[in-house]
């Protein structure tokens, strides 16, 4: 499953990959040396929708204890790219340049605009 992405909310991917595996949670929260609670928070999605650097640390431990990437959780890799852009806005600017291409290509850009509209009147 290396090389492998989702675009499953966290919870919903660690949820498929521990009952692939034919886990429990408590196998999934002692492998990956993280707390009950922290695993239960997860899964629920109250954890996990915008990672920080301590939770990019979680992801990781998740991720070796199903044996694939980090960059399978969609949260991680728009953790990456946040990190990125702080280290190297150039880089940043032009996965932003392809990523709003590509919005515009799949209509998604227009969506993006009437929220964007909404911010407008609420002001």
């Amino acid at each position: 499953m290396r090389g492998q992405r989702t675009m499953e909310p966290i919870s919903t991917a660690l949820r498929q990959l521990r009952d692939e595996r034919g886990m429990t949670d408590t196998d999934v929260w002692a492998a990956a040396g993280i707390s009950s609670a922290a695993l239960s928070r997860y899964m629920h999605g109250t954890r996990g929708l915008l990672l920080d650097n301590r939770g990019a640390r979680t992801v990781r431990r998740l991720a070796q204890v199903f044996e694939i990437d980090p960059e399978y959780f969609v949260e991680y890799r728009i953790w990456r790219l946040y990190r990125l852009a702080r280290v190297d806005p150039r880089a940043a600017l032009a996965a932003y340049e392809v990523a709003m291409e590509s919005a515009r290509l799949r209509g998604s850009l227009v969506l993006i605009e009437r929220l964007e509209a909404d911010l407008d009147e609420e002001a």
